[in-house]
């Protein structure tokens, strides 16, 4: 009964953003001469799940743009936005390590391309290294971005928003409430999820090797987890990685 009211919310939320101009999969707005693209790698997720898109600006006029490179929410021009199906507005998402950065140079956009960049969301650590999770609860929810343009030779920035698009956050049962659970407990196997990295240092080498054997085993326990391949897609980029380190 429960999965059948949760089925009809989502349904009738759905039509109701799709008759307002929302797309399910892609949000679009467009300010003048920019839009702003938000796409999802898909709309359902287990709780626990990274959350994955893609944010893409496109040049939507006739010549060449050039704007400072902050399509990342560290410099702080770029702000992702959510609320619940129980909620009227809009809240943004903070970490505190999000709008610390300077400007990273500058990307010219030709007239009819776009520059773009992707994400994982799940979660923050907080002073004690336990997650903040950007979406704590099973439910349905709308995901959207903001994004304060520097163009180059402009005085002011540029606004401009993307549409909303539907997330649906679904309850873990059977082998990914085992590996959701073991993330709960252990802020480090969050972050690492989020950034295919450890959130301790290069130097701390013993630690980094045990969190890392945590992950395996994790894998190895359960193979079928969907949480576990999120584990794995994140250890392929760490390891590309650590070869360019080395």
């Amino acid at each position: 009964m429960k999965s059948s009211k949760s089925l009809l919310t989502f349904t009738v939320l759905a039509v109701a953003l799709v008759a307002s101009g929302i797309a399910l999969m892609e949000g679009r707005a467009v300010s003048d001469d920019l839009m702003l693209d938000l796409e999802l790698s898909k709309n359902d997720f287990l709780l626990g799940e990274p959350i994955e898109f893609r944010v893409a600006l496109r040049n939507m006029t006739t010549k060449d743009i050039v704007i400072a490179n902050t399509i990342d929410p560290v410099y702080g021009s770029l702000k992702i936005w959510s609320r619940s199906e129980k909620q009227s507005k809009f809240d943004q998402y903070v970490n505190p390590k999000w709008g610390i950065l300077e400007p990273n140079g500058s990307v010219r956009i030709k007239p009819g391309e776009s520059t773009s960049n992707n994400f994982r969301l799940i979660a923050r650590l907080d002073a004690e290294n336990l997650p903040r999770f950007y979406f704590a609860h099973p439910g349905i929810y709308e995901l959207k971005v903001s994004y304060e343009i520097h163009v180059q030779h402009e005085e002011r920035t540029r606004s401009v928003e993307s549409r909303a698009v539907i997330i649906r956050i679904n309850e873990p049962v059977g082998e990914d409430l085992v590996v959701w659970n073991r993330i709960k407990e252990m802020g480090e196997l969050a972050y690492f999820l989020q950034n295919a990295d450890f959130h301790m240092p290069i130097y701390r080498k013993e630690e980094r090797d045990a969190l890392r054997v945590r992950i395996e085993e994790i894998l190895d326990q359960y193979p079928s987890s969907a949480l576990s391949e999120a584990f794995r897609r994140s250890l392929v980029i760490f390891r590309k990685s650590a070869k360019g380190r080395n």
